[in-house]
């Protein structure tokens, strides 16, 4: 007989929220895979129109070498995403994985920083996406961390 407490799922609110963000990113690598990097911008740019001042998304990731590029990338979005819907069914045991997920975020959103500094003033679309991964990731570590230990 399977014992199904073992099978139990631990994080509560944290597992769920956890998923939530793992699916996000899955989405957002199957979308530029499919549909390239500049449509996947373009999707999101309209979402965003009536909250920031226009332009949201000036264009930009249409060219070929950005849409190679990025279509590479998107299958480590979707690998990212799978790790942290995976590791999400047991917040407390695998606490330092999640951890290690929400730092790798983090260090994307300071990659957004340095082009910033660097190049210029990228469209609204990604000061938006570089404050969320710069913001993201610290109340998600709150949630994991608060998670209570398995009994």
């Amino acid at each position: 007989m399977i014992d199904r407490g073992q099978d139990r799922e631990t994080g509560g609110v944290a597992s769920w929220v956890l998923r939530g963000f793992g699916l996000t990113a899955i989405a957002a690598g199957v979308m530029i895979y499919f549909l390239g990097p500049d449509v996947t911008a373009r999707v999101f740019a309209v979402l965003l129109e009536n909250l920031v001042e226009p332009p949201v998304y000036r264009g930009g990731l249409d060219g070929a070498d950005s849409d190679s590029e990025m279509r590479f990338f998107a299958v480590f979005w979707i690998a990212y995403g799978a790790a942290v819907m995976h590791q999400a069914r047991d917040v407390d045991g695998n606490r330092t994985m999640l951890l290690g997920l929400a730092a790798l975020f983090f260090a994307g959103g300071l990659g957004r920083v340095l082009s910033l500094w660097s190049v210029q003033e990228p469209s609204s679309l990604f000061i938006i996406l570089m404050w969320i991964e710069l913001l993201l990731p610290w109340p998600i570590a709150a949630m994991i961390l608060r998670t209570e230990p398995k009994q």
